[in-house]
Formats: C-alpha cells, structure tokens, sequence
C-alpha cells in the first residue's frame, strides 16, 4: 500500500509536470540519454573487438588444450610438429597456418589445415568435413571459400599474388560462424606458399588425453622444443589483443565520464529551476499535512525518473554507435587482431550505463532534494520572496576548497608520476578539483560574473541585479560553461599534440619516392614476403637509382607480441632518423637493437641494458644501444639489420621495398614502369601516400574527441536554453511590472542576453584556464599510457574560447530572451 501511495504521488507531482512542461524534462532525458549511450558505444567497440577475437579463438580451439605458437612471424619449425605428437599425453596434435591477407582486393582470413584438425573437435573442423566432398578438397591443391566470400565453384582468387581456384562453397550455418563466414580454408602446403610459411606453421594445438595433466605435458613440449616457441592456453591470442585495446577503451570512457559531469550540473540546474517554479505546489501540500520527507521521496523519485528515461533511451543510440563505429576502425589495429570484427555487446553493458544513469541523476538531484523539503507551508497563500527561491548557500565550502586542493595534488602527481592505465583518470580528477574550487570562490565568481554585467550599460545594470538575486542558478550555469571549454580544450589540445608528435615520427617517410609491398597505405607491410626476383627486377629498370629491401615482422617477448624491423642502412627507417648517428652506427654493426620507449617501459630496461628475444632459432640475448619514441598498438618496436632478422627469425626475403629514382626522372613515369613489373596483389605507392595512410588512423582517433565536443556543445546548448527559459518563466510577473512601467521589449531582450553574456565570457575565461592546465596534465598521461614523449603546446584558438562560449551561451538564451520581450504586460502583472 506504502508503495501505491508513493507512485501515486509521484504521478500528482511529476508526471502532470512532465505533461505541463515537457521540454524541461526532455531536455533532462536527452543529456542523460547522450551520456548512456556514450558508455554503451565504448563497451560495444571494446566488447566486439576482443569478443570477435575471442570467438574465432573458440571456433579453431574447440578441445584444444594447448597451443604451441611462435615467437615470430616465422613460425613454429615444421619439423617440431612430430616430436610434439610423440610426447606421452598428447592425444591430437594439428598444425595450423593463419592470417589475414589482401584476397580481391578485400581483407579474408586464410586458414590452412591438414586432416588432423578433425581430431580437436572445433567449428572449424566441423565446417569442414560435415560437409559432402571437403575431405577430397583437402587432398588438392583448391581451396574452400565461406559463404561471405561470394565466390562460386570454379573461380579463381587472387591471394596476395597467388592464384586460388575454389573447389568448394560452404554453405552451412556453422560455416557462417566461423569469422563471420568470411574465410578461406586451403590445404597446408597451399595455405603455405600464400602466406609466406614455407616449412613452419603458425601454431599447433594440441589435446591433451583424457587422464593425462595438462602442466606436465606442458613441460615435455617445452623440454622437446627447449623453449623456443610458446606452449600457453588456445586463448592467447584473444588476451593480446585485448590488451592492444585497453588504451582506446579506457580513453573512450575518460570521454563518457567528461560528458557525464557535464550532464550531472545540466540536470541538477534543470530540476532545481524546476522546483523553485513549482514551490507552491509543495507549499500547498505541506499545508495539507504532507511531510518534508514525503515531498522530498517525490522529487527524488522524479530524478530516477529522468535517469531511468534517459538510460533506457541511451542503449538503442549507443548500440547504433558501436554498430557504426566498428565498420570505420582503423586499418593497422583490425590487422593486429586479424578478425573479422562483428558486433559483439557485453552482456553487463545495458545494465551498467543504466545504473551510472540512475545513479548520476541521484547525486545531481541532492541539491533539489534538499531545496524542495524547505518549503514552508505559508508559502501556498503568499509569494515567496526571490531571493528565498534562490538561496544558495554553501555549508560545506571550505571543506570543498580543501578537498579540491588535494585532488588537483592528486592529479597532477598522477599525472606526472604514475604510467599506466590509472593516470587516465588524472584529467577528469583535474576538472572536478578545479569545479571544487570555484565552489568554494562561488560568490566572487558570481561577483565578478555581475560586475562584467554593469559594465554592459544600464540594461547591464538589470542584468546584475538579476545575477546577485539569483546566485545558484548563475554559478551552476557559469561552471557548466567551464567544463564544456576545459574539456574541449583537452581533448583538442592533446589529441593535436599526439597527432603533431606522430606526424613528426614518421615524417621521414615523405621522402622516399616509392614503395613496393604486398600491403596497402595503411597497413603494416608484414607478410607475405615479396618475390625473390623482384628486387633485381625493379634495379634493372632506366629510372631507377637504389632499390632497398626491408622487412616488418611480429615478435613474443614476455608473451607480449611486438613489432619487429629490419633495417638497412640505405633505407629510411621510422625513429631512427631522430637517433644519434653513433647509435645507428652501433646498431648496424650488429652490437645490438633499437627498441621503442613503449618496449623499454615494458621490460623495465633503459639504454645499455640487456633483452632476451625468443627466436624459432633459439634464444638470443642483445644489449640495447638506442631507445627511439615510436607510436604502435602492440607491445612496442625492435629494430634490427635486416640480416640479423632474416637469420635469427628464419625468415629470408623482404616484405617491403623502398625504391628511389635517378635524378631527373619523370616521377609517375617510374612509378608506372614498377607498377608493371609486380605481380597480383603486389602495390606501388608513394612516400606521401604511406605518411597519409599511416596519419589517417591517428586522425581518427582525433576525430573522436572533436565528436565529443560537438556533443558536449550541443548538451551544453540545450542545458542553458532551458535554464534560461525557466528563469524567464520563474519572473514573469517582475518583468511584466517592468514593461508595465515603460520598459520596451528590447531593454527585456538586452537583459536577458546580457546576462548570458556574462555568465558565457567569465565562464569561458575560467574555463580556458582549467582546460590549459587540463591540456598539460592530459599530454602528460598520454605520454605515460602510450609511452611516448609529447610536447605540450597550447592551441593558438584558445584565446578564442572565451568568445566561443559568449556565443554559445547568448545563442542559447535568444529563445527565452525572445519569449521574455513577448510576454503579456496584463497577464504577467495578474500572476500573483
């Protein structure tokens, strides 16, 4: 009954408001629901990234119990494979050959399998022989294709520059399954010959017999292979390329916890104004014998309310943003994780950004909660004076100052000393120290908000007048301005600073005139590796001056994968170019390698130390004479001669070319006479090209905080128009007693924008202050989380926020501004 009797009040109270002003609570709902959606976007990009990995992991493990995988792009030795199969305990041992390659023009995942793979039970060996004629397929040279291949029996595939003839379209839903039906399965030797893995093979699984211990067959591989490659569980993989992500996920959620304080004072102001409004309403009730605390159930509930609508509203948005966002993820990172990426959403997702709803709307509704049971029940025969509408006190605001205090401390130490992950949270500390801050200043803030006011002229005058009366709306209105310039200057400012840092990188790539590689712009040229022939080939040619063959390979280092190079000396190599030139002689005289700062944070080892690199030739330890910054999404970069590559990671050849011209030579010419003379699925492109499509994937990481922006200004936008709506609404009456004794309607609109400007110029200038100092505690945690050194340069257009929020705040306030010169003298003065 107690329950029936709080909904009903719930219904009297807010609903009949909600029907009466709709669009205060729209507006609630919409920030809200911005906010809800960010964080279901962030967990549906993560979530489809590792799941999709996961996923195809679980579709080739099946039983597997183990999984034997290389230390390098070069694989596991072929002829491991019998003596692992001897090893007491194994009961199937099935090679494997995998990766994701350019087939037609289109990213396809390339499988290759021997009959063995039946033996483990997966959907992928279930794909295969479940259907009529694939175990004849297997004995031959064709190829089967999954049904989102859109190939047909009979037709010929360019495989990076192989010709594959499909014998074979599976068409069952278990092929379907598996990567998303995008695939193709060729026999071991084909699958080989395509990818580069001639004699080795990407990884054996094994299972384990029933009975039999899984550490101590463990063990026993090891002893067979004596450590040279990695015996881990069949779920490896999907573990790396988790942590590939952390960095992008833990960003986004910086992002959507940005928003979310924005959202947090948008509501709190809203729901405020709101109740002043409807102050005789709760007169009337206490009159009537409602408690304070009844009436403050209800406004609480009219905030879950809002939360509740707006969580709920969010999922569907920000499904459709992780559905669209995974469809435009950068090239270089699918290629670290070589799935199919599908849309997979964590199943805690939905529930998780409808609690941060819930609970974010509750602490922004504690003000109103609070306000709303001080009603005193004489008010629902008399108007209650404005300033008592407006009380702004501040019980706790030394304690607040205090606090903040420590937490900017907190912040900046975090900043500047912790480096990993947990810094990330450094930037929004920052912002909400600063908030608390101005809490504590909060009447010289509104002070100096109405002093800017009086120097506006004699409606400046009326403006100030209605800032001194009005403190709590003005100051929240103030500081959501400061949060909207402080985060827009941070994520601008340091997304510009890591773009800046990494242009300057890989900058040296301009300058060569061609390259020739099996990949395109905008990918890693790691494999397969490029004809033996096709460096003379190209050297032959009239145009040509040097061609220099170079390769990029992955690695395992502590289980983490990372980039592999080898350079040569005539060859521009990323990072090295900003080297000593005593260390890059150093590194070329074999006395050692040049690793990434990334790396070096990893392994704890700086400039002189020693690294173990676990190679399918056996384990190599190499000092370190060069530590570069180099900007990856695996664990870092070693560089190495190119020959040290080949012959420790027995993989010979290159797979990449940089091809220079003589003096004098018709550029597009040359690159015309390359281009004819490569095989299928080989490529020719400029230096420029490589620099712009290694750029654009960090573009799009920029591109994302300026979306953030776009949408914190947009809330922001809304927030104040309603904000000043209900303050217009709120003084109806005294501007109608204004007009009625001479005041014309544009004194009315002056006072109003005035206002606005005020609140947006002071806002604005406080708010660049903290976004600066944001800005540099920003840059300081991204070059702690990426490891990276980026220099802190302040945007120019800074000095224009200021001027952008007076817009934004003016343009906001022209509606209410409008409706307030508008107003009926006759039916304003008859408010009572």
């Amino acid at each position: 009954m107690r329950l029936i009797t709080e909904l009903d009040r719930l219904r009297v109270l807010s609903l009949r408001d909600l029907l009466t002003h709709p669009a205060r609570h729209v507006v609630s709902i919409g920030v809200i629901t911005v906010c809800s959606a960010l964080l279901v976007a962030v967990f549906g990009i993560y979530g489809s990234i590792v799941g999709s990995v996961a996923e195809l992991a679980q579709d080739i493990s099946g039983d597997v119990s183990l999984q034997i995988t290389a230390d390098s792009s070069g694989g596991v030795p072929a002829g491991l494979l019998k003596k692992v199969r001897h090893v007491g305990g194994v009961d199937v041992a099935a090679p494997l050959v995998i990766s994701s390659i350019a087939v037609n023009g289109q990213p396809t995942l390339v499988l290759g399998v021997d009959p063995s793979i039946a033996g483990i039970h997966s959907r992928l060996g279930q794909a295969i022989f479940n259907q009529p004629g694939a175990s004849a397929v297997m004995d031959d040279d064709g190829v089967i294709v999954g049904p989102r291949m859109k190939s047909r029996r009979g037709d010929r595939l360019d495989a990076a520059g192989h010709r594959l003839e499909v014998a074979l379209v599976l068409d069952s839903d278990v092929a379907s399954h598996v990567n998303n039906g995008r695939f193709i399965i060729a026999p071991m030797k084909v699958a080989q010959a395509v990818i580069g893995r001639t004699g080795a093979y990407d990884s054996i699984l094994v299972v384990v017999a029933a009975g039999s211990s899984v550490s101590q067959v463990r063990d026993e591989i090891d002893a067979v292979t004596q450590k040279r490659v990695v015996t881990s569980q069949p779920l490896l993989e999907a573990a790396k390329s988790g942590t590939i992500l952390v960095f992008l996920r833990d960003s986004l959620l910086i992002c959507a916890s940005l928003a979310l304080v924005v959202a947090m004072f948008l509501v709190f102001n809203t729901l405020n104004m709101s109740i002043i409004r409807r102050r005789r309403v709760f007169a009337t009730m206490r009159a009537v014998g409602a408690r304070q605390s009844e009436i403050r159930r209800s406004v609480l509930g009219e905030a879950l309310m809002v939360g509740l609508a707006g969580g709920v509203l969010g999922v569907p948005l920000g499904v459709a943003a992780a559905w669209l966002a995974i469809g435009s993820l950068p090239p270089a990172m699918v290629q670290s994780v070589q799935a199919d990426v599908a849309f997979h959403l964590p199943i805690l997702a939905i529930p998780l950004a409808i609690t941060v709803s819930l609970v974010s709307c509750s602490a922004a509704a504690l003000g109103g909660v609070r306000l709303s049971g001080q009603v005193s029940p004489i008010e629902a025969v008399g108007r209650a004076d404005i300033r008592q509408m407006d009380a702004f006190t501040q019980p706790w605001r030394i304690s607040a100052g205090v606090i903040s205090a420590v937490i900017l401390g907190i912040a900046t130490y975090a900043a500047l000393r912790v480096d990993d992950a947990r810094a990330l949270i450094a930037c929004v500390m920052f912002i909400l120290g600063g908030l608390g801050l101005c809490y504590a200043f909060a009447g010289p803030v509104v002070a100096v908000i109405g002093f800017v006011a009086r120097q506006l002229g004699t409606v400046g005058v009326t403006a100030a007048l209605v800032i001194a009366r009005a403190r709590g709306r003005v100051w929240v209105t103030a500081m959501v301005i400061v949060v909207a310039v402080s985060v827009g200057i941070c994520a601008s400012g340091a997304m510009t600073n890591l773009v800046s840092s990494a242009s300057t990188m890989v900058a040296s790539l301009r300058s060569v005139p061609l390259f020739v590689s099996a990949g395109g712009t905008d990918t890693l040229p790691t494999g397969p590796v490029l004809p033996g022939d096709l460096q003379d080939r190209i050297q032959k040619l009239p145009e040509v001056s040097t061609v220099a063959a170079a390769q990029w390979a992955y690695g395992t280092i502590d289980g983490k994968r990372v980039l592999l190079q080898g350079a040569v000396p005539d060859a521009v190599a990323p990072g090295l170019d900003r080297l000593e030139p005593e260390r890059v002689a150093a590194l070329f005289r074999g006395e050692g390698v040049v690793i990434s700062r990334q790396l070096a944070k990893t392994l704890d080892v700086g400039l002189g130390g020693r690294i173990e690199l676990p190679c399918p030739t056996g384990l190599r330890t190499v000092s370190v004479v060069g530590v570069i910054d180099y900007l990856t999404v695996d664990a870092g970069l070693v560089v190495m001669p190119l020959g040290s590559l080949q012959q420790w990671y027995a993989r010979p050849g290159a797979t990449y070319l940089q091809v220079s011209f003589r003096r004098g030579a018709d550029a597009a010419a040359a690159q015309r006479a390359v281009t004819q003379l490569l095989p299928p699925g080989v490529h020719a492109y400029t230096g420029q090209d490589t620099y712009e499509g290694t750029m654009r994937a960090v573009a799009q990481v920029s591109a994302l905080s300026l979306a953030l922006q776009l949408i914190i200004a947009i809330v922001v936008a809304v927030g104040i128009f309603n904000t000043f709506l209900l303050s217009v609404n709120q003084r109806r009456q005294e501007i109608a007693v204004f007009r009625a004794i001479g005041a014309r309607p544009n004194y009315i609109l002056g006072g109003v924008l005035i206002e606005a400007a005020a609140i947006g110029l002071v806002g604005g200038a406080c708010g660049t202050a903290v976004g600066l100092l944001t800005q540099y505690i920003g840059v300081k945690v991204l070059s702690s989380s990426i490891q990276l050194d980026l220099l802190y340069r302040p945007q120019p257009s800074f000095v224009l926020y200021p001027l952008v929020a007076v817009l934004l705040c003016m343009g906001a306030a022209a509606g209410a501004a409008v409706q307030a010169a508008r107003l009926n003298i006759v039916e304003g003065v008859a408010e009572s």
